[in-house]
Order: structure tokens, then C-alpha cells, then sequence
């Protein structure tokens, strides 16, 4: 990524901003679902980092850190999210979800996710961030 549209974007230019989200936002949110395990919750995860970093970009002191920057936000985001809700009581409204015609199917889909998630949870954190990126950035 250029450092001068990094500074540009930093300096408050929307068009430059609008280029820094496009380049990072795969890699962010394939950071951020590689954690959480969610498509929903990586998503808004990535909405917030982008959030915070509208705000951030401008004490970012190495504008080619950029990439490494965006990562710990979202890992920090991604710690929130999931310190927040440990242990929440799945609501019965989204148990009644599963129930449909496609049952069956619905829990062969979210066994396969359930074990790539458990398959990724042995791996150490960049290892983890490398399979994610590969897989989805």
C-alpha cells in the first residue's frame, strides 16, 4: 500500500480512505472470522476496526505498519467481542432458526464449520492468521 495515500487518507481525503478500506478489508475480516468463527460477527467486527481506525489513522506514526496496525486492532477487537460474550445463552430464537426442511443438511454444513473451527483452534495465532488469510483473504 502507498504511504503517501496512507497520509493522505489520514490527513482526511475520503477517496484515500475509501482505497485503504478496500486494500485491507479481506484481510481484516478473514482475521477477524479466523478468531471468532462467525460471518456475521467478523463482519461487524471489520466495520469496527474500520470505525476505529478512521479516527486512528492519523496517530498511525509508519504508514507502511499499516497492515500489522490494522491486525492488532482486530485482534483486540475480536479479544473484546469474545471477553464480552463468553458463556451467553444461545437464544431460542435462534435454536427455532435450525428447524426447517433442510435440517439435516443445516447440521452436516455447521458440523464441517465446527470442526475447521476446532481444526484452527490448535493452531498457534499467526499460523492460524496464515490458514485464514490463505482461505479467505
Amino acid at each position: 500500500m502507498d504511504e503517501q495515500l496512507i497520509k493522505r487518507a489520514a490527513d482526511g481525503d475520503t477517496d484515500a480512505f475509501r482505497t485503504f478500506v478496500e486494500h485491507y478489508t479481506n484481510a481484516v475480516y478473514a482475521a477477524a472470522y479466523g478468531m471468532i468463527g462467525d460471518f456475521h460477527i467478523a463482519q461487524d467486527i471489520t466495520q469496527e476496526v474500520f470505525l476505529r481506525s478512521y479516527s486512528g489513522l492519523s496517530r498511525l506514526e509508519e504508514p507502511a505498519a499499516a497492515g500489522s496496525w490494522l491486525y492488532t486492532m482486530t485482534r483486540n477487537a475480536c479479544y473484546d467481542w469474545l471477553r464480552k460474550h463468553r458463556r451467553q445463552p444461545v437464544p431460542f430464537e435462534q435454536l427455532a432458526e435450525l428447524v426447517d426442511n433442510s435440517f439435516e443438511e443445516q447440521q452436516r454444513r455447521r458440523q464441517t464449520s465446527l470442526d475447521l473451527w476446532e481444526a484452527l483452534q490448535t493452531l498457534d495465532d499467526q499460523n492460524r492468521t496464515v490458514v485464514v488469510l490463505q482461505l479467505y483473504g
